[in-house]
């Protein structure tokens, strides 16, 4: 049995074996039980908790992993369903006979209400009434109005593992808010914008209009002139714009890469989406270019998270960031000229597979130069030249794996007990990230930010009010740890 991190003076500390996620002082669904707390633990224990090679995966806790599996889309079956209505709406969280999501409009307080017989949306702004109008038509058309109100709970009903799982988080979240946070801001200090301005890496003493440049230079990947050949070689597309500038063709001017951006001269927007986008990935059968939609369906793997609290004061909140750092790497925090900042972290590393697939190149240096001109943006939409020559390579490709597969086979029927203990390292991987998660909402933070794709402030921009006045304040950088070197 292993001690847990060591927490503020007096509070107590649960210990687990080690396999098990400790992610705060007092918070797990075990530490409930008296006799499992000790006090003054080691901290040194702790830094073990995303280290797999010690961690053997053999956690009883695994099974809880839910995997959805997408269904045939056509019609509304227990499979497919929330597959079906995520494809409509942008889905936060499910419940038993409702989910959070986010309006067309942008609203993050919306419901979409699943006790009837056809699902609906509902909003409170009056503004995006009628994009509120024309979801609930698409929903009335993808559910059919011969499903009553007993299948539809029966197909949104969670299964035992999902429910053991919730209950879990929501324990974890209980706990995180009841005791650990009380602890943390009677043990911690304040820490005020001018300590944030203090601690960056990264100085921070210029123009603050020129903060939206810095922040997307140092957080988000860009084109290495040093590889002009190389087809992989893309800066990250990234959406910036105001909250409703989604899901319409004259909002294709908010998705660019980002040496596109960095040519503006200047902030181009007050919002930016967390994760960066794919043009050439298609979800059932559209590609981005054809709905230019904020949706996680276009979205690559997002490499961060964002804490944002309005519940506790900007000073009281450094303390959280400050907990929350002991897990996660702080890269910058965003003065929103509100009431709150944007503190963002590196979402933790997943395990590295131990064994190394043996590559088969597909294509030549000149081929796949060829296939990025082709596939680049959607050049080949209406370019004759540019599809036939992506039709010609992908037909070329297909070949080529299917001559390469029996070797492919061999190595993974040799290699297959090492694949299994991987996959089982990242079930573990995927749990532990959720529980840091529900311990970051139970401190306090806006669950919104832990969306596939959430939008948060951009510094460099001056705030405006809800009537779309400027107030003379300016969203600005107050710390910067660049994940990426800062070109200019």
């Amino acid at each position: 049995m292993a001690g847990g991190p060591a927490g503020p003076a007096g509070c107590f500390i649960p210990v687990f074996k080690p396999a098990t996620f400790l992610l705060a002082d007092t918070v797990c669904q075990r530490s409930l039980h008296p006799a499992r707390h000790v006090r003054g633990a080691n901290p040194a224990h702790f830094d073990s908790m995303f280290d797999y090679e010690n961690n053997d995966c053999e956690d009883d806790g695994l099974d809880e992993v839910q995997d959805y599996r997408s269904g045939p889309v056509g019609c509304a079956t227990n499979a497919n369903i929330r597959e079906l209505v995520e494809s409509v709406v942008d889905v936060v969280r499910w419940h038993d006979d409702y989910a959070e999501c986010v309006c067309p409009y942008g609203h993050k307080d919306a419901h979409l209400y699943l006790n009837g017989a056809i699902p609906y949306l509902h909003c409170l702004h009056e503004r995006c009434r009628a994009d509120v109008a024309e979801v609930n038509g698409q929903l009335r058309e993808l559910a059919g109005a011969n499903l009553s109100s007993q299948q539809w709970e029966a197909m949104f009903k969670p299964d035992k593992m999902e429910q053991a799982r919730r209950k879990r988080l929501a324990l974890i979240r209980a706990q995180a808010r009841n005791r650990l946070l009380p602890s943390l801001l009677k043990k911690g200090k304040p820490v005020t914008r001018d300590d944030w301005l203090a601690r960056s890496p990264f100085p921070l003493a210029g123009d603050v209009r020129d903060d939206w440049s810095l922040f997307i230079r140092a957080l988000y990947q860009q084109r290495d002139p040093a590889k002009p050949d190389d087809w992989q070689n893309q800066s990250d597309l990234l959406w910036v714009g105001e909250l409703w500038e989604s899901g319409k063709p004259e909002y294709r001017r908010c998705f660019k890469r980002v040496h596109e951006w960095l040519r503006y001269p200047g902030c181009p927007g007050s919002q930016i989406c967390v994760a960066p986008f794919n043009d050439n990935c298609s979800y059932r059968g559209q590609y981005l270019s054809d709905t230019w939609r904020r949706s996680k369906h276009w979205a690559r793997l997002c490499p961060y998270y964002v804490a944002e609290s309005d519940m506790l004061e900007v000073e009281r909140f450094g303390i959280v960031v400050e907990y929350l750092q002991r897990f996660s790497t702080l890269r910058a925090i965003v003065d929103t000229a509100g009431k709150s900042f944007h503190a963002w972290f590196d979402v933790p590393s997943p395990p590295r597979c131990p064994v190394q697939r043996p590559a088969y190149p597909l294509l030549t240096p000149e081929e796949k130069a060829e296939y990025r001109w082709a596939s680049e943006g959607d050049r080949w939409r209406h370019d004759g030249k540019a599809a036939a020559t992506l039709t010609r390579l992908t037909a070329e490709i297909k070949e080529r794996e299917a001559a390469v597969q029996p070797s492919l086979d061999a190595w993974n029927k040799q290699m297959r007990p090492h694949l299994e203990k991987h996959e089982r390292r990242l079930q573990l991987h995927r749990k532990r990230v959720d529980e840091l998660y529900a311990v970051a909402e139970g401190l306090g933070c806006d669950r919104m930010m832990f969306r596939v794709c959430p939008t948060a402030r951009l510094p460099g921009c001056e705030r405006l009010d809800s009537q779309g006045q400027p107030t003379g304040r300016w969203q600005s950088l107050l710390y910067l740890n660049p994940k990426h070197p800062i070109t200019t």
